[in-house]
């Protein structure tokens, strides 16, 4: 595929972007290797970038949505599949003793990789990665600038957080995708490596703040779905390009947009600051009730 971006026409991309989204489809069933489907994933992601001046808004969302789907699956798969591996490795044990170690070794072993329902309340959680995190509710998830990890594209996912901090310093990718569902009242930091390529989507987001940049200041896209209320920080104004499709289908532009730019404290980027913040801001809004 490599060998025809130079030359696709960009009439001729629809049916590329499917035939190829198709064939690694196919390939996921037949025991290839996650690695090479994720290397063929970030191909096609390439090639949606050299045509995207001449592809329509709403088509661009919808093709790196396919591939942000596809993506989230290899990485899942090759978890599962390594799972699998090291259990039938293990040496056979009776069906009741299987079910009570497992029992106990969950109940042991809950880390925050595993935060699910019920509400994950007021935890200061370190984030892992693989791991999908929901339900948060006045926590914070951090990630410090470490090094990239052996694996260089996969995905985030997190979803229903509220009166919470997302604080990434950095990201144990290069390749790979962000997406956010269901958060209200949060500050949402995200500081991406140079010369990364990350696939930014929120959806169903309120009353948000929000930092989104690129070490090197390259212009980062953000995808929002649903939101209302936003707030980008102003120093991401010829930074950030928002594709707003919160307004798609309805009749009329909303009176006021979805979301805006203006100044907020960044607290120099320590999640323990802007948590206070957070809860500072909840305070006041109770004390007006």
């Amino acid at each position: 595929m490599s060998n025809r971006t130079s030359e696709l026409n960009p009439s001729e991309f629809p049916k590329v972007f499917d035939d190829a989204c198709d064939a690694i489809e196919q390939k996921m069933g037949q025991n290839t290797s996650a690695s090479l489907l994720k290397k063929e994933v970030l191909e096609i992601f390439e090639l949606l970038r050299s045509v995207s001046d001449s592809i329509s808004a709403y088509d661009l969302e919808r093709y790196n949505s396919r591939l942000t789907r596809l993506l989230k699956r290899i990485t899942t798969d090759a978890s599962s599949s390594t799972t699998r591996k090291f259990q039938f490795k293990s040496r056979p044990q009776p069906k009741d003793q299987v079910k009570d170690d497992n029992k106990a070794q969950n109940m042991q072993h809950m880390s925050n990789a595993a935060v699910v329902s019920p509400k994950c309340v007021g935890k200061a959680l370190e984030f892992e990665t693989g791991a999908e995190y929901e339900n948060l509710e006045n926590c914070s998830l951090t990630f410090e600038n470490e090094k990239l990890s052996d694996c260089n594209s996969s995905a985030i996912h997190i979803k229903s957080c509220h009166n919470s901090v997302i604080n990434f310093k950095g990201l144990p990718f290069l390749h790979g995708s962000i997406y956010i569902e269901d958060a209200g009242s949060c500050v949402i930091v995200f500081r991406l490596p140079e010369l990364s390529h990350i696939q930014i989507r929120l959806h169903g987001l309120e009353s948000c703040d929000i930092y989104v940049a690129r070490e090197d200041s390259q212009l980062q896209s953000v995808v929002l779905e649903n939101c209302k209320d936003l707030r980008f920080h102003s120093n991401l104004r010829d930074i950030t390009k928002i594709q707003d499709f919160s307004s798609v289908g309805k009749t009329s532009a909303p009176e006021q947009p979805n979301y805006r730019y203006k100044d907020f404290d960044l607290c120099n980027f320590e999640t323990p600051a802007l948590m206070r913040c957070i809860q500072s801001k909840l305070s006041s809004q109770l004390t007006q009730i």
